[in-house]
């Protein structure tokens, strides 16, 4: 009778797996950078384009001259067109980071692999030279 216990038991520990696979396929997190690890990734050349998604407004009063600007209620129409090759690297920015976030997780929704956000805003910190590397 040990049979339908083992049975079922293998059952629930493949069905719990699966549950798990696709909750974690799902709830991805998105990979946060602060302003250094940004510069740093920048500077090593890790991070392909950045995408600013604040609004037409906030780009106008000031910007990085390098982003691209995407706000974001407009994210999900024109990042698959603009930036079809779903491998690059692509950091999002914002004011203050939330949005960032977010586009960073529409990103990823649309199948990017490589996405990360600038956590806590403060893109003028992206235009400063990367730190001296210490040689150890």
């Amino acid at each position: 009778m040990t049979i339908p216990w083992l049975t079922l038991g293998v059952i629930l520990v493949g069905l719990t797996a699966l549950l798990a696979l696709l909750f974690f396929a799902e709830y991805r997190p998105v990979r946060a950078l602060t302003p250094a690890q940004a510069r740093a990734a920048l500077h090593d050349k890790d991070i392909d384009r950045i995408i600013d998604v604040r609004t037409t407004n906030e780009h106008a009063a000031g910007n990085l001259p390098h982003a691209t600007h995407i706000p974001l209620p407009q994210l999900q129409q024109r990042l698959p067109t603009e930036f079809a090759d779903r491998s690059l690297s692509l950091l999002f920015v914002c004011q203050s980071g939330r949005r960032a976030r977010h586009a960073a997780k529409i990103a990823q929704d649309l199948g990017n692999t490589r996405v990360s956000y600038l956590a806590g805003g403060d893109y003028h910190e992206l235009e400063r030279p990367a730190p001296p590397m210490l040689n150890v």
